[in-house]
C-alpha cells in the first residue's frame, strides 16, 4: 500500500477567485494541491471545520502512533489503557487501510 502524502498539510482559501467556495488543502513538503474541498455547504461552519480536519490529518496519525509507542511501552497498564491501546491500533489499522475487527 502506498504512504499517504507527507505533512504537514494546510488550508488554503480562494484559489481559483478571491470569492471562491472551493479552498484545498496543500503539502507543505512540495506546496501541491492533494484536494480541494468545496465550502458551499448548507452549514459552512461544518464545511469548514471538515476541511480543517482532513489538513490535520498527518498531525493526527503522528499523535496516535506516538501515544500507542508510549503506552506499549509501558511495563503495566490498566484494563482502561488496554482499552486505549486497542482503539489506537484500530485507528492506525483504518488510516492505513487494514480490515478492522467489527
Amino acid at each position: 500500500m502506498p504512504e499517504h502524502t507527507p505533512g504537514p498539510w494546510t488550508l488554503s482559501h480562494g484559489l481559483v477567485r478571491p470569492d471562491s467556495p472551493r479552498c484545498r488543502i496543500v503539502s507543505g513538503e512540495k506546496g501541491a494541491s492533494l484536494t480541494f474541498v468545496n465550502i458551499w455547504h448548507d452549514a459552512p461552519e461544518e464545511a469548514e471545520a471538515n476541511a480543517r480536519l482532513i489538513a490535520a490529518a498527518p498531525e493526527l496519525l503522528e499523535a496516535v502512533q506516538t501515544t500507542l509507542v508510549f503506552l506499549m511501552s509501558k511495563a503495566r497498564r490498566d484494563p482502561a489503557e488496554r482499552g486505549v491501546v486497542d482503539h489506537l491500533r484500530d485507528v492506525l489499522a483504518k488510516a492505513e487501510g487494514h480490515e478492522v475487527p467489527a
